[in-house]
């Protein structure tokens, strides 16, 4: 929906022209329309539109706004209580503000807009902070309570909406994104090491509340807090949101479970649906995406509906045939964008600026595509599948954590039936051995890690300066060891998988100025599928998503539902780089190749000769340490 940034200090400062870089750099994200607030004189003085006035103040606010709900001038933000005591700067939608709205109405609440920031500044004047369980939504706020003297901040339960802060001048400053701290004179540009070490060895970023960037932080998902205005780098964040021990549900049969699934489901899609503009779909073909388009068709069935899709060139990976037929089945309007490596050279530059983080892996790049082409065909909200697969355990590895749930729990037979069955599926013929991870005592991992080639520091990483790097190595941490697949599920929910699945649809998506909903997500769908039985999440043929598919059916096409390959936004490798060959190697053989010290300069271009040679298939790590290099020249990164 939005952007937005703000600085607070313990004495007044004049830091307008701060406040206005920092909101300036964020304008993709809110195009719409801009906002400041400040104080002077006790009072709190707002406008829009216009230039931060050049005057001392102890807290500043700036918002970009993408109108999405109530496109009237009305909802611009930075927004003030009719008291004048209380002002919010707020990113995200509420998708229950209807129902708050006139819950809070009966209450004696008076509303003057149509805006859900309204209603949840209304929300937290009846409520304070116990608000936040009566949420649906995807936020990340501040709101100043001039009276008290303090800011309060809070992030979704998922952490859909992103929140970085930093210690600045004695203050405290705050974003969507990192680049608009990094227009704050003075702020450290050093890389943190410990999650340098993480994005190389392990593709992950987001797993906790740091980031690449020493000097900042992020407010973890599903955390709130006060912090003072008197003592702006006291702070006091707590998380509100948790995913602990879930009781789960003993349902009377599969049919049961599926059917409140799905009406959970449908009643999520439904929320998401809320906007006053057009809202399309990002399809990709696979089950999740699909289910959301037949969703939307089911539950609007005269609407017209726009879907948007990467169609990859190379016919061994692409999944067009899949996203037709979704297409026909709904009825959408399809559009279908093809990105070529031609492209992506002429555009990796800025989806480096846009990530802030360097990425993982070639999918970021066709949802950059998606995201743009929506916005070409002026569709600013889309619906999108992220998260369906950490709920419902739907990647191909989790069949082997199931198995060694069982072993742990002794059910040997039926592990070995699981295991006979599990293992004839496309992608599950290394089962045994991944499910040894969970099995073999930790001392033994190491050996383990070298027989199938996953050493914890390969060649390729500068060993010297990892030194004293904690690595994320230790065994997963489980207070309910029979319940294996969960543990690994919550910790994909939380820091392995989606934490950074959401930043890159964050980014791609807001750097056009497109608004991704998630309908997975909601923190109340999130603790229903963390009820349901490990059996119903994965089933006894090894198929994931079991209970989820059986929800679908009759709503989603059978051919879809029983696919047993998903290629997803697989940009076909080795074509790929085969054509990029030129361009790769010009980042590789760089001076600032060279200076990047966490890798093995050496040990990188051995690789790329191997790699280019067709000796070596280029892995992950041809993709993580080209996007490091170019995110370290694009941000002036410095090594210590």
């Amino acid at each position: 929906m939005c952007g937005i940034s703000g600085l607070i200090f313990s004495e007044t400062r004049r830091e307008s022209s701060a406040l206005k870089r920092m909101t300036e750099s964020i304008r993709h994200r809110g195009p719409d329309d801009y906002g400041w607030a400040l104080e002077r004189d006790g009072r709190i003085f707002h406008g829009s539109r216009s230039d931060v006035p050049d005057v001392t103040s102890r807290v500043y606010l700036g918002h970009r706004r993408l109108s999405i709900q109530d496109l009237s001038a009305a909802g611009v933000q930075p927004m003030v209580s009719s008291d004048g005591d209380l002002v919010i700067v707020f990113n995200g939608e509420i998708y229950n503000f209807l129902e708050l709205r006139s819950e809070l109405e009966s209450l004696g609440q008076i509303f003057k807009t149509g805006t859900d920031t309204e209603v949840l500044l209304a929300s937290f004047r009846v409520w304070g902070e116990s608000m936040l369980s009566r949420l649906i939504g995807m936020f990340a706020f501040a709101i100043w309570d001039r009276a008290l003297s303090q800011v309060f901040f809070a992030r979704d339960p998922a952490g859909i909406k992103p929140l970085y802060y930093t210690l600045w001048g004695g203050g405290f400053a705050f974003a969507s994104e990192i680049k608009a701290l990094m227009t704050l004179p003075g702020i450290s540009r050093v890389a943190d090491r410990e999650r340098v070490f993480h994005f190389l060895r392990f593709g992950i970023t987001d797993h906790d509340e740091g980031t690449m960037f020493s000097a900042v932080k992020q407010l973890l998902p599903g955390s709130s807090g006060w912090l003072s205005v008197n003592a702006p780098q006291s702070l006091r964040f707590r998380r509100y949101f948790h995913l602990s021990e879930p009781d789960i549900i003993q349902f009377k049969n599969e049919d049961e479970a599926a059917e409140c699934v799905r009406q959970d489901f449908l009643k999520s899609v439904e929320l998401h649906l809320r906007s006053d503009v057009p809202v399309g779909v990002a399809l990709s073909g696979g089950i999740d995406s699909t289910a959301i388009t037949m969703a939307v068709r089911n539950l609007r069935p005269h609407t017209e509906l726009h879907s948007f899709s990467f169609a990859a060139i190379e016919p061994s990976v692409s999944e067009e045939k899949w996203i037709d037929l979704a297409v026909q089945s709904a009825d959408c309007i399809a559009h279908k964008v093809r990105p070529t490596p031609a492209e992506l050279i002429d555009d990796f530059d800025e989806v480096i600026y846009a990530e802030d983080h360097p990425s993982a892996d070639f999918g970021i790049y066709p949802q950059h595509r998606v995201a743009r082409l929506a916005r070409e065909n002026n569709i600013k909200v889309l619906l999108s599948g992220e998260g369906g697969d950490e709920l419902f355990a739907g990647y191909t590895g989790y069949a082997a954590t199931r198995f060694a749930s069982q072993l742990l729990r002794l059910e040997f037979c039926e592990a070995l039936k699981f295991a006979i069955k599990a293992s004839q599926l496309p992608g599950r013929q290394k089962l045994w051995l991944e499910a040894a991870q969970y099995l073999i005592p930790y001392k033994l991992q190491g050996a383990l890690r070298k027989i199938i080639g996953r050493e914890l520091l390969p060649d390729l990483m500068n060993r010297a300066w990892f030194e004293g790097a904690q690595a994320l190595s230790q065994p997963i941490a489980s207070g309910r060891r029979t319940s294996l697949l969960r543990d690994v599920l919550d910790q994909a929910i939380s820091s392995t998988t989606l934490p950074h699945l959401l930043r890159y649809q964050d980014r791609a998506s807001m750097c056009y100025s497109v608004e991704s909903r998630v309908p997975f997500l909601t923190g109340d769908f999130i603790q229903s599928a963390r009820r349901l039985p490990e059996r119903y999440l994965i089933g006894d043929s090894g198929i994931g998503k079991h209970v989820f598919i059986k929800a679908l059916r009759g709503l989603v096409p059978d051919v879809l539902l029983d696919r047993k390959d998903k290629a997803g936004f697989d940009m076909a490798k080795q074509a790929w780089v085969n054509t990029l060959g030129d361009f790769i190697e010009s980042i590789f053989t760089s001076d600032r190749a060279r200076a990047c010290t966490p890798i093995n300069h050496a040990s990188l271009i051995s690789m790329w000769i191997e790699v280019r040679a067709g000796r070596r298939v280029p892995d992950a790590y041809v993709w993580r340490c080209l996007n490091f290099i170019a995110w370290a020249d694009r941000f002036e990164i410095e090594f210590e």
